[in-house]
């Protein structure tokens, strides 16, 4: 069963304009959204709404920061290893809207410019499963050009190892470092924004740092997506040519069985359409 570039056109003529809206969300540091992450520690957490009003949480589980080893130099320390650190170590905005961790390096649990020096992370779960599209990565030194930033979700990891991120860059957009390759988190999964270096000597250094003043998600629904043959989080002209690829394969994919028969065939055109147009 084949379709021709006429049939994909056919179908492209029938749509509407009308479309099935992402639902995105936003974490900005930036203002009394993060009261409830502010210095708790473990169990901290903030919560993003979308336009629809659907919410996501997060929830702080581990803080890695840098200490005072009491004999003149430093070391880290897990608040989940060692709960008593939370009297030096905490994750907190700092006074320009942007995360980082509160460590003794950079003044301890008061001081007010926190930023993740080399060897410091957080780690978070959250409650929805998302797709990370976008994240403002910020640094204020040239000796970044020694360092990662390093966000791991389960076995995926993804590196951003550019030499700075200046406080005018434009957001990192995740598929461009992730090779096209959607970043893509379950539920519950932890996650842990660290940083690190190439270079010894900046270990514990704090001028050595990365700032996020926010990150921005897709909420990818955890039951079928009728018609996101693409896996994309919502349904649009982009899930045409994916579609045509199952149904004239032969293949069977949950999203293309529009019409929930159990098998992707003719039948599954006009409810695709029907989704496609908003009807």
């Amino acid at each position: 069963m084949r379709f021709s570039f006429l049939c994909q056109l056919a179908i492209a003529m029938l749509l509407t304009a009308g479309t099935t809206d992402a639902q995105v969300v936003t974490f900005n540091f930036n203002g009394d959204d993060s009261t409830e992450l502010d210095d708790v520690g473990i169990g901290g957490f903030q919560t993003a709404t979308a336009d629809d009003d659907t919410e996501v949480t997060l929830t702080t589980t581990d803080v890695t920061g840098i200490v005072d080893d009491g004999a003149g130099g430093f070391a880290l320390e897990s608040l989940a290893e060692n709960p008593m650190a939370g009297h030096t170590v905490c994750v907190r905005p700092n006074q320009d809207g942007q995360v980082g961790i509160c460590s003794a390096v950079d003044g301890g649990f008061t001081g007010a410019v926190n930023q993740f020096n080399p060897g410091e992370s957080w780690t978070f779960v959250l409650d929805q499963t998302v797709r990370f599209d976008s994240l403002d990565l910020q640094s204020f030194d040239d000796a970044t050009e020694n360092n990662q930033f390093t966000i791991t979700a389960g076995d995926e990891s993804l590196v951003f190892n550019q030499n700075t991120f200046p406080d005018d860059a434009p957001d990192v957009e995740f598929t461009t470092f992730n090779g096209d390759t959607e970043f893509i988190v379950p539920a519950g999964t932890e996650i842990t924004f660290a940083a690190s270096s190439f270079d010894p000597a900046l270990a514990f250094n704090e001028s050595s740092e990365f700032r996020i003043p926010d990150f921005t998600l897709t909420i990818v629904s955890s039951s079928i997506l009728l018609g996101d043959v693409d896996l994309s989080g919502t349904v649009d002209f982009l899930d045409i040519a994916p579609f045509i690829s199952v149904l004239s394969n032969g293949g069977s994919q949950a999203e293309a069985d529009v019409d929930e028969s159990g098998t992707v065939d003719f039948l599954d055109i006009a409810p695709f359409i029907g989704i496609l147009s908003g009807s």
